[in-house]
């Protein structure tokens, strides 16, 4: 909820943290003035879909539609988890056929993965955040490892960038 509304606050005059929230949640900054203590990456990176999903909660089909979660958070969370684990999937993959697995081999331990990840207990706002942090470390190594055996200094600089 606090990183969808810092992701809110981004091109609305919405506020980051709502006063009534202090001192359980948010930062005095500046000015007195109230910030989400989460970094900005993941609201970044929501953006797009906040866009849409304020867009598509206005829509007349949603006009009586009052229960939470909200439309707009709906489609954030959906459209936000999909691409994150679509592109760490991906990235796995990649990284995987680096290390000389099989399709096969690779299928069973994706598979296996998605299994765990289904089964752990309630997925919370943060579930986003390591499902993103499991990606970019991914892209880290992989980059790291095909630096390695190509020596070059473009993917050595790609793996330090993933890795922050």
């Amino acid at each position: 909820m606090h990183r969808l509304q810092t992701t809110h606050w981004l091109w609305t005059s919405e506020p980051q943290v709502f006063p009534n929230e202090y001192p359980e949640f948010g930062l005095h900054g500046r000015g007195g003035q109230l910030y989400s203590w989460y970094g900005i990456g993941q609201s970044l990176l929501m953006l797009p879909a906040d866009l849409a999903g304020t867009w598509i909660s206005h829509w007349e089909i949603f006009a009586d539609y009052t229960d939470d979660p909200a439309v707009r958070s709906i489609v954030v969370i959906y459209s936000t988890s999909i691409l994150v684990n679509v592109l760490t999937v991906l990235v796995a993959f990649r990284l995987l056929r680096q290390l000389r697995f099989t399709v096969r081999g690779i299928d069973i331990w994706i598979a296996g993965a998605a299994v765990l990840h289904d089964a752990s207990a309630l997925h919370a706002e943060h579930d986003g955040k390591q499902l993103q942090s499991c990606c970019w470390t991914l892209a880290g190594f992989s980059f790291q490892y095909e630096w390695l055996q190509t020596r070059s200094s473009a993917r050595s600089w790609s793996a330090a960038q993933r890795w922050g």
